[in-house]
């Protein structure tokens, strides 16, 4: 004989009767948020004729250890263009996390072995109707990749 109760399970007519055999001084169920916010109003109304009170579990896990002030700091010295190293050393945050923090993506991928300006005069050289191949043997660089330079 139980006051409260924690299920996972959807809320049904048939489970709550089956509950209220077992448990005749239910008083409390307890439910997982998820589960909660999919329970129909016609059972809480229910449950609620019948005083017992229906809540959902409060949330689990780690709180949160930085708030919405250190984003906005951090956000504001990358505006200023401090580096990610010194805005660590400066709120005494580890790198990780401000790089966790940090609103700006990182760029995907590895950085280009070429420069701008390397891309520039192969482009310059295919607009000119130099072939590919020609401008791979003289720039010792891959057929594949010229294509691929030639995209940017």
């Amino acid at each position: 004989m139980v006051e409260e109760v924690y299920l996972e399970e959807p809320l049904s007519s048939k489970l709550i009767s089956q509950l209220l055999k077992e448990n005749p001084n239910l008083k409390k169920i307890i439910l997982p948020e998820e589960v909660y916010i999919k329970t129909s109003k016609q059972i809480f109304d229910e449950l609620i004729k019948l005083d017992i009170v229906v809540s959902p579990r409060a949330r689990r896990g780690r709180p949160k250890k930085y708030g919405e002030l250190e984003v906005y700091l951090i956000q504001k010295m990358l505006d200023k263009g401090t580096s990610l190293v010194e805005i660590s050393d400066i709120l005494r945050i580890p790198l990780k996390s401000v790089y966790y923090l940090k609103k700006t993506d990182l760029k995907q991928g590895r950085r280009s072995k070429y420069s701008d300006e390397t891309v520039n005069q192969i482009k310059k050289l295919y607009e000119d109707g130099i072939p590919v191949r020609q401008i791979s043997k003289e720039s010792k660089i891959p057929v594949r990749t010229i294509y691929d330079l030639l995209k940017r």
